[in-house]
């Protein structure tokens, strides 16, 4: 249906951290402006580059990321990635 959002609304309202690849963020970024709000959002990239919004850059090790949310999480201890059941 037409403008329907199929609960990705109320979904995304209960994500604390946004992490994501720099090709999908580079993308983003040409589409118009940051959909994202003040999200806390976390751009997995090796090349430097210039935060619009709340968005931070990670060049690390991924697994070592995803410890420091979970550890960092007030509200989650659970991780999802976007296809994931």
């Amino acid at each position: 249906m037409e403008g329907e959002d199929y609960g990705y609304a109320a979904f995304f309202e209960t994500v604390d951290t946004l992490v994501t690849g720099c090709g999908t963020y580079d993308k983003v970024l040409t589409l118009g402006g940051w959909p994202h709000g003040p999200k806390h959002c976390i751009v997995m990239k090796q090349r430097a580059a210039t935060a619009i919004s709340n968005e931070e850059f990670y060049s690390g090790n991924p697994s070592n990321l995803v410890k420091q949310l979970t550890r960092g999480s007030k509200t989650h201890q659970r991780r999802r990635r976007c296809g994931d059941p």
